[in-house]
């Protein structure tokens, strides 16, 4: 009798030259299974095809359905037994008895650990080459803040879209945690034959919690229930975890909470200017008003450009001069509050032509005054004669009365109220109505510096990048403050028609006036013109008569020295930077334990075990159950009786 032998998965195949009584009872059994067609010929009903994938070729072996893997669900055999034989007993002669059979491996073409290992190490380089694209995005993201605050030029990987950046993490780390848990599986896959192939083989509760067929109610099972060891338990939990490991740090490092969107900026060239609006400087409005006289000699009348009178009425409302802000201090509602960093109005020397393809300028730390607005207020008897000025002449219709006074309570606050004369100017007095329309506010100033940028196209602020602490502004120079608003307001000293006046636009608004709900834009006129002085009068406008046109001085207070850049936006995601250190944990540590296993792989001795790529095939075909025969369970049976069962079962390799 000759024989041959060929491995694939522990299947022994075996060719005799004579018949044999196994043989005999194969073709009977064969038979059994098979039915004739129209020429003769026998065809199997139901069998299933192992075929030797080795270098090999030898002939397939039929096993029919109804042959092993029925032993396996009803219970597993002792290879003694000899009832009901199948062909697949003697083609699959170690499905029960590893020691039973023959030695099955070609001793010439044994896989080195390297041929056994490639699918791990290829898995692991993939995971590190994907996690290092999501490092580098991100990372690209906080590098590019830090140069867009230094000024710095941004490189092409910093300029990279958000919704580009987004598309490669999301994609990125969608693969790699689906290769992270290909990976986790495979690692428990060594642990598993490797416990199989030791002498005393692996507890079968063992086995089925590092299977990755188990779901994850038969390992919630496993670790509540008291049958199994302490180990298996830990397997359990180490099963219930690693592979949720990687889905888990994918799921908390992109979502709407833990992410943001940055705007950076990138450098093309900076400059020194001087830029902002400053404090307001009583000291600067008598030297500009004689300023102004002068270029008129002997004209007996006050003279009030039209950039002034124009501007001072929309201030709060120009996006060239003033940004809404959030007020820092609210006395009463409705709040308002404005921030005048100036932007490139106040900026010189003017911005250069070059580099054209970058459009904004950005302006670091410009002093910047912020205004709160609260209000009305609601004590009638708050002001007095003295705190007011009337603006108007004996015979016109035409008349208001300003009054100004700072919160007695409250230093840097300043109280102010303004009344139409609905009868004009008698006597030198306001013709007040009952009750005279009104409109009053307490605003408090704030000195500060900000970081602002603005388009080079037509000077609007885009956004304020950054501020200081607001320092209060309590020594407010309050006659030189008013003495700019009489200059302002005071029409008949400027020898103005009356309906050209500021004062016009609220006397004609008065059934406007008798409520606050219908103040609508005169609000904003009246807050304007309360920090017009503040706009004008500060150190860096033209009501400083040392300022030159596009010329920078060196007689200005220091905070007003500052830089300027062209530069161009870009939007970039940001994500938070702890739950990127939780993501990169996370990864790290599933990559860390899948590597440390393939290196105890690679160094152990002896042959290295692996499962196939069928599970189900590895634990029918290759492995034994060492311990009492396990029964034919029901169709239905809870997950507490299989735990119990199997508490002193044990599997060993095949």
């Amino acid at each position: 009798m000759a024989e041959k032998a060929g491995t694939e998965f522990g299947i022994t195949h075996t060719s005799r030259d004579e018949p044999t009584d196994t043989d005999s009872s194969h073709q009977g059994l064969e038979a059994q299974n098979s039915r004739k067609v129209a020429d003769g010929t026998i065809i199997p009903d139901t069998t299933v095809s192992i075929i030797d994938l080795g270098s090999q070729s030898i002939d397939k072996k039929l096993l029919p359905l109804g042959g092993p893997l029925e032993e396996i669900v009803g219970g597993v055999s002792d290879t003694k037994s000899t009832s009901t034989k199948s062909p697949c007993r003697e083609h699959v002669h170690s499905v029960t008895s590893f020691q039973s059979s023959a030695s099955l491996s070609k001793p010439d073409t044994t896989p080195s650990k390297f041929h056994m290992l490639r699918l791990e190490l290829a898995t692991i380089v993939s995971c590190l080459g994907l996690l290092s694209v999501v490092i580098t995005y991100v990372q690209a993201t906080y590098a590019a803040e830090r140069s867009s605050q230094q000024g710095l030029q941004l490189s092409s990987l910093m300029k990279t879209e958000a919704s580009r950046i987004l598309t490669i993490i999301r994609t990125s780390q969608g693969i790699l945690s689906l290769l992270i848990t290909i990976a986790i599986n495979s690692a428990f896959a060594f642990f598993q034959w490797d416990g199989m192939a030791r002498p005393q083989g692996l507890p079968y509760l063992t086995l089925l919690s590092m299977a990755p067929s188990t779901n994850v109610w038969g390992l919630c099972g496993i670790i509540k229930s008291g049958a199994p060891s302490v180990s298996t338990k830990a397997w359990a939990t180490l099963s219930a975890t690693s592979p949720c490991m990687g889905l888990w740090s994918s799921v908390i490092l992109v979502p709407q909470d833990n992410t943001s969107s940055v705007t950076v900026y990138d450098t093309a060239l900076a400059y020194p200017v001087t830029a902002g609006i400053g404090r307001f400087n009583g000291s600067y409005v008598q030297p500009f008003r004689a300023l102004l006289r002068s270029l008129r000699p002997g004209y007996a009348y006050e003279t009030i450009p039209y950039d002034y009178l124009a501007s001072s009425y929309t201030l709060v409302l120009n996006p060239l001069v003033s940004t809404v802000t959030n007020p820092r201090r609210c006395v009463a509602q409705p709040c308002m509050s404005y921030l005048l960093s100036g932007g490139l109005t106040t900026v010189i020397p003017w911005v250069p032509r070059q580099y054209a393809e970058h459009s904004l300028v950005r302006v670091k730390h410009a002093p910047s005054i912020q205004a709160d607005f609260s209000g009305p207020i609601v004590d009638d008897l708050a002001f007095i004669d003295s705190d007011c000025d009337i603006f108007g002449q004996d015979g016109v219709a035409i008349g208001i009365r300003l009054c100004l006074k700072i919160n007695p309570l409250d230093p840097s606050a300043l109280m102010a109220g303004i009344f139409v004369c609905p009868k004009g100017i008698a006597g030198g007095a306001c013709s007040r109505g009952k009750p005279s329309p009104n409109m009053t506010t307490e605003v408090s100033f704030y000195s500060l510096q900000t970081s602002f940028v603005s388009s080079r196209l037509n000077y609007t602020i885009v956004s304020i990048d950054d501020s200081t602490v607001a320092t209060p502004i309590h020594d407010l120079d309050l006659p030189a403050y008013r003495d700019a608003l009489r200059w302002l307001l005071n029409y008949t000293d400027a020898n103005l028609p009356p309906p050209s006046s500021i004062a016009e636009s609220f006397w004609s608004s008065q059934k406007l006036l008798t409520d606050p709900s219908t103040w609508g834009i005169l609000t904003q006129n009246f807050q304007s013109i309360l920090v017009f002085p503040f706009w004008l009068f500060n150190a860096n406008n033209w009501g400083n008569t040392q300022v030159e046109e596009n010329a920078t001085i060196s007689t200005l207070p220091s905070e007003f020295y500052t830089e300027a850049s062209l530069v161009e936006p870009y939007v970039k995601l940001r994500v938070d930077p702890s739950m990127f250190a939780i993501f990169l944990a996370a990864q790290i540590a599933a990559l860390v334990f899948v590597s440390g296993v393939v290196v105890w792989a690679w160094l152990r001795k002896g042959p290295l075990r692996k499962s196939s790529s069928f599970p189900m095939f590895d634990i029918v075909f290759r492995a034994e159950v060492q311990g009492d025969d396990i029964q034919r369970c029901s169709t239905n049976v809870d997950d507490h009786i299989i735990i119990d069962g199997l508490k002193d079962k044990k599997i060993a390799a095949a």
